[in-house]
């Protein structure tokens, strides 16, 4: 029997946690498109899809079960399975009425810390949900499946087995074959529910898998029924954060992939936990917390934490031995055997985005996975890892684990890999609660992905205003039905929504273009971007752009307790760089060269850098004669900042914040005997220059942008100069200020900033 059972509730604060909900639903009634034209979505199933499955298999509505199967190591992998409605999926097929219908395959999967999802929550959650359910509703097959590792102690059905390996591609990556295998082998006419409740090999004899129940119920890549002895299966996934990475270590191992979902992950995993060699202390006892079997906290399941995990906490917070220098050098440093071993875990393995790093450990980037690939490899598995599917990149500029830039670099790769790729520069993703309340728009979600954004203008010169939940539907339903073209939905290949207040519009909860369900309401109500930038394509999102060049910037630095009243209590520092002339939108990737010189040789010296705006408040009001501008703190645009560091054992007096692309400084590995910062971000375009975090904004006449310099950062809590000091900085930034912004921001805003 099916066995009814709630998840736990996890933290979700970071790591796109899904928190479990009882019923699936739609937004009840239609949802205008990108289009504004009407589109109707499928009813709301009366109950949760694990209810009266007996009567809706009769009734030949869509239900759900939950199942496991044994992975190509010897893992446990628990799913649940998302069977689509008879008529919905015969509706998708064109199949007659006495013919059982077919229909592709989505594969979802879970956030650091979450497990397969029991049932769809209907929109007011994560986007990923929100997608994954209007794609069941339509008649889409889905399984969302635990990742190893995860689920509970007690060893329930949400729970995977095996130790939690990353996304590791010869473990979480060979766990995707097995899932798409046994889909192929269960998925067919007559096929039994009860029958898939059974832990079943993925592999056994494949060609001959699942034949006695009869037809296949899945589509392959033409848009007709799968057949017998074909595993060409029309197959997409989708996910967030973790769940997001699963699918660029799928697809580069398992070349049925077609299209892929992504949102809000990483590009590679050792600059986003340790950039510049500098711990994201929050986010790795974050992520030790949500791995852990804690009750009501971790999401482990009962296995130990694996050690890279472990040791990144003490190099966050601790000590790491393997770096033999003076006492105060040891501390807060990430050690190379752990930077190795997280090198594999990302589409850096595989892309050809300046990377250096790998070329450099193996020589054949594919060498290491060629041998590792003599035993134990799936039937279905590629040996070669590469971006192999069409992508549409979702990630949060305001995103503090995952920023903007890796999702750019993701993107990046898969379009110059010939890939038909598409990106999405939303506002926030992982929140963390120490920076503040998190703007977006549409649903109050627990990732706070914008559920509403604005790219392009249409005939007339009005914005355009998108339901990201619909497009995502829109782009399977182009990549694996064949219906629609999503390059005429979404405007070039990619866009970057806006962030100004000026720039949101406060919407009714009533608007019939929201989906219900959401606690966003009063001083919380709806809001939307009216501005956004397009581009043709994803690599004309620029990294740099104007220069500007400055000298003798200076910042105390030293434990400062990130400004709770202690006696030595640094200051953050702005540099003016240029103050706007005229109405601008700044987009992209600031770059910058920056030469350091430090007073205490002694000191490990530590500090932040990001890009500030100080706005021009206009008084009284915008259209009054003679307003002027009154002097107002910064801005940290979107709260992000790189961490540079530099060493005790480097040359003393004048260091630069970014090598050349060949020196062994930009990689963790050893070299002389100490270790060296990992590269002060990916520049694609220009290796000898560092990059910012992306920003998307618009400036007005007045507003001064600047280098925005800081001794701690939220992000960072336990990471600072070990030493009281003094850091002077110069050098040349590169700004994103686009001349020809589609569309362009009106001359002045149109609301008075309150004094």
């Amino acid at each position: 029997m099916i066995k009814r059972h709630t998840n736990k509730t996890v933290l979700s604060l970071a790591f796109g946690l899904a928190l479990t909900a009882c019923g699936g639903g739609s937004s009840g009634g239609g949802a205008p498109a990108s289009n504004n034209t009407t589109l109707t979505l499928p009813p709301e199933p009366p109950a949760g899809c694990t209810e009266n499955i007996e009567q809706r298999i009769a009734n030949g509505q869509g239900y759900c079960y939950e199942t496991s199967l044994i992975s190509h190591d010897g893992t446990l992998i628990a799913m649940q399975v998302f069977v689509p409605d008879e008529a919905k999926r015969r509706e998708l097929s064109n199949s007659a009425a006495n013919e059982p219908g077919f229909a592709p395959l989505i594969i979802h999967s879970h956030g650091f810390g979450g497990t397969k999802a029991e049932d769809f929550a209907p929109p007011g959650t994560e986007l990923d949900r929100q997608v994954s359910l209007d794609l069941w509703q339509s008649g889409y097959w889905v399984i969302s499946y635990t990742q190893r590792g995860f689920g509970d102690v007690t060893g329930g059905e949400l729970s995977s087995g095996g130790q939690i390996g990353l996304m590791a591609p010869d473990k979480e990556g060979w766990d995707f074959v097995s899932v798409v295998d046994w889909a192929i082998c269960h998925l067919r006419e007559n096929a039994p529910f009860e029958a898939a409740t059974e832990e079943q090999d993925s592999d056994p004899e494949f060609d001959n898998c699942g034949q006695q129940w009869g037809r296949s119920l899945l589509a392959k890549d033409n848009h007709q029924r799968l057949q017998s002895f074909d595993d060409d299966v029309s197959l997409g996934t989708i996910g967030y954060s973790y769940g997001g990475h699963f699918q660029l270590n799928a697809q580069s191992v398992d070349p049925r992939v077609d299209a892929i979902l992504p949102m809000g992950t990483w590009y590679d995993l050792r600059t986003s936990l340790h950039p510049n060699d500098v711990p994201k202390s929050d986010w790795i006892v974050i992520m030790t917390l949500f791995g852990s079997s804690i009750p009501e906290v971790g999401g482990g399941n009962g296995q130990p934490l694996p050690d890279v995990i472990i040791d990144a906490n003490l190099e966050a917070n601790g000590v790491n031995e393997e770096v033999d220098d003076l006492p105060y050098n040891k501390l807060r440093q990430v050690s190379v055997k752990n930077m190795n071993i997280l090198a594999p875990n990302g589409a850096v393995a595989y892309c050809n985005n300046n990377n250096a790093y790998y070329a450099l450990k193996f020589g054949d980037a594919d060498k290491e996975f060629h041998e590792l690939n003599a035993t134990g490899k799936p039937r279905h598995a590629a040996t070669v890892r590469q971006a192999r599917a069409d992508m549409f990149m979702i990630q949060g500029y305001g995103d503090t684990l995952f920023p903007m830039d890796e999702g750019l670099l993701n993107a990046r790769c898969f379009e110059a890999s010939g890939r038909d790729t598409y990106y999405l520069g939303e506002t926030s993703g992982h929140p963390l609660p120490a920076l503040g309340p998190t703007q977006y728009a549409g649903v109050d979600t627990s990732m706070y992905l914008d559920e509403i954004v604005h790219c392009g203008t249409d005939s007339k010169g009005d914005p355009i205003r998108y339901n990201t939940r619909i497009l995502g539907r829109q782009w399977f339903n182009d990549k694996l039905l064949g219906k629609g073209n999503f390059a005429q939905v979404f405007p070039g290949k990619a866009c970057i929504t806006q962030t100004n207040e000026d720039s949101r519009l406060v919407l009714d909860t009533n608007d019939d273009f929201f989906d219900n369900g959401t606690t966003n309401t009063g001083d919380n109500a709806y809001k939307w971007s009216r501005e956004g930038a397009t581009f043709s394509k994803v690599s004309d999102i620029p990294f740099g752009g104007s220069d500007f060049t400055f000298a003798d910037a200076s910042l105390i630095t030293g434990p400062g307790s990130l400004g709770q009243g202690a006696e030595f209590d640094p200051r953050p520092s702005f540099v003016p760089l240029t103050e706007v002339s005229k109405a601008s939108v700044m987009a992209g990737m600031p770059t910058a060269k920056l030469q350091v010189t430090r007073t205490n040789p002694l000191s490990d010296e530590i500090f932040f850098a990001g890009i500030g705006v100080k706005r021009c408040q206009t008084v009284p009001s915008p259209n009054q004669d003679g307003s002027q501008c009154e002097d107002n703190s910064v801005e940290l645009l979107h709260f992000q900042v790189v961490p540079i560091r530099l060493f005790a054992t480097d040359a003393i007096g004048v260091s630069e914040a970014s090598y050349p692309a060949d020196d062994p400084r930009n990689f963790g590995i050893e070299a002389k005997g100490h270790l060296y910062p990992v590269r002060w971000g990916y520049n694609p375009v220009n290796p000898t220059e560092g990059t910012l975090h992306g920003v998307s904004t618009r400036l007005y006449p007045g507003d001064v942008v600047g280098l925005y310099l800081m001794p701690e950062h939220p992000v960072f809590t336990t990471i600072f100069s070990t030493l009281p000091g003094q850091v002077t900085v110069s050098g040349t930034v590169s700004l994103p200020i686009l001349s020809n912004a589609n569309p362009a921001p009106t001359q002045i805003p149109d609301y008075v900033i309150s004094q």
